[in-house]
Parts: structure tokens; C-alpha cells; sequence
């Protein structure tokens, strides 16, 4: 009798451990991607710190200018999205398979 009062209070220890173990693993990944998101929302905050220093320092006609140098420079910064890239066949030279 003993012995199986002892394997019990054996095994729900055990199995404590383990969901204390499981419990802070996952508090400390919680912590991480709090740490990461909080990193981002920093660095964000810099980027639009910088973007407003430049508008202020950039006059529109000064701006207008630049981006009139090299417009597709600019579009890819401004709309990434847009950028179409060649298909293999036009900048190989030849047809492409199919």
C-alpha cells in the first residue's frame, strides 16, 4: 500500500514538473516576441522620425527634383509592389521553355 502511495505521489510530481516546465517555455517565448515586436515598433517609430526630418529639411520643389533625377528609383522605395521584373526569356536572349 505504501509502496503505491509513494509511485502516485511519484508520478503527479512528476507530471507538476513537466507542466511547470511547459508553462515556462511558453512564458518565455511570449517574452521573446514581446522583446521582438517591441524592437520593431522602435526601430518604426525611428524610420518615421527620419522620414519627417527629411520632409522638413527637403523642400517639396528640392524633393520634386530628386525624384525627377531617377523615377524609378523612387518607385521602388515608394511601391515596392510594382516592380515588374523580366521574364527569363527576355533577359536570356531566347525562348524559354515551354
Amino acid at each position: 500500500m505504501f509502496a503505491k502511495l509513494m509511485a502516485i505521489i511519484l508520478v503527479a510530481g512528476a507530471t507538476a514538473l513537466a507542466l511547470l516546465a511547459s508553462r515556462q517555455s511558453q512564458i518565455e517565448s511570449i517574452n521573446a516576441m514581446t522583446s521582438a515586436h517591441r524592437t520593431m515598433l522602435t526601430q518604426r517609430r525611428m524610420v518615421w522620425q527620419l522620414r519627417r526630418q527629411l520632409a522638413e529639411s527637403l523642400g517639396s520643389e528640392r524633393l520634386r527634383e530628386l525624384i525627377a533625377q531617377d523615377e524609378d528609383e523612387w518607385a521602388r522605395i515608394t511601391r515596392p509592389w510594382m516592380i515588374i521584373d523580366f521574364p527569363p526569356e527576355q533577359t536570356a536572349g531566347g525562348p524559354g521553355r515551354g
